[in-house]
């Protein structure tokens, strides 16, 4: 017998649970993009394979910026207790999660139907190293090598860039990418704003904030994050809680 576990609806923990999720929520933003697509999306096997869904046909979105400066180059090995040199990777990467389904079909705890994490490159390494050499191999073809090309020549030299990928049977790219650049807020911090570029439709995520970020999930790198609502998510979420805690004070008055 598998037994579920649930987080209790009753008692300060659910309540702190509740005001964390609905303070989440009230930085969703929603996007009033049109929604009729003629597009057909099937997602794969597991959520971190396969090209994204096409962008007319997104109704949630969770899309995060990591950052790696602060990881110390070595670490405890929780298994040996052995201090072991962390593998060296990129600093930035974005991270996007993604539904195509109704609010009431989107179950956060089962995961996304998409999930992927790419790594970012500043344009000179990017085009060096990610679309000289992809083309070079034919990995990407002549029109996909002169998009990234034009776009890199039209920003900033320190932007950031990096192009959707899987490991299905071996490494391999999907015409689709990624464009960060950084701009000052009222108060002069620089915050990113993350632009998704999906088979010619493009998903720009400018406003990009820093709360409502776990200690766990800022321990891991996380450094700002930005809910893409399209569907409703939010007022799904807060109109069920509202009927369960009805639920709860007519069960108590019972």
């Amino acid at each position: 017998m598998t037994i579920e576990w649930k987080p209790s609806a009753r008692g300060a923990l659910a309540t702190l649970r509740a005001n964390f999720e609905a303070r989440k929520n009230a930085i969703a933003v929603p996007d009033t993009a049109e929604m009729s697509c003629t597009e057909v999306w099937t997602p794969a096997e597991h959520p971190n394979l396969g090209p994204m869904m096409p962008l007319c046909l997104l109704t949630y979105a969770q899309i995060g910026l990591w950052d790696n400066a602060d990881k110390p180059e070595t670490f405890v090995d929780p298994k040996t207790g052995q201090m072991r040199k962390r593998h060296k990777s990129l600093r930035y990467k974005v991270s996007i999660e993604g539904w195509s389904v109704p609010a009431g079909l989107i179950q956060k705890r089962s995961g996304a139907q998409f999930s992927r994490k790419v790594q970012l490159r500043q344009a000179g390494e990017f085009e060096l190293k990610i679309v000289d050499v992809n083309r070079s191999t034919g990995k990407f073809t002549a029109a996909f090598a002169d998009e990234l090309r034009s776009l890199i020549a039209r920003n900033d030299p320190d932007d950031l860039y990096g192009v959707f990928s899987d490991r299905s049977g071996g490494f391999r790219y999907f015409e689709q990418y990624v464009h960060v650049r950084f701009t000052a807020d009222d108060e002069g911090a620089m915050v990113p704003e993350v632009t998704l570029y999906v088979d010619g439709q493009t998903l720009v995520a400018n406003q990009m904030t820093a709360k409502f970020i776990s200690p766990k999930q800022r321990g891991a790198g996380l450094r700002y994050h930005q809910y893409v609502d399209r569907c409703g998510y939010a007022e799904h979420v807060a109109s069920q809680r509202a009927a369960r805690l009805a639920q709860m004070a007519e069960g108590s008055q019972a």
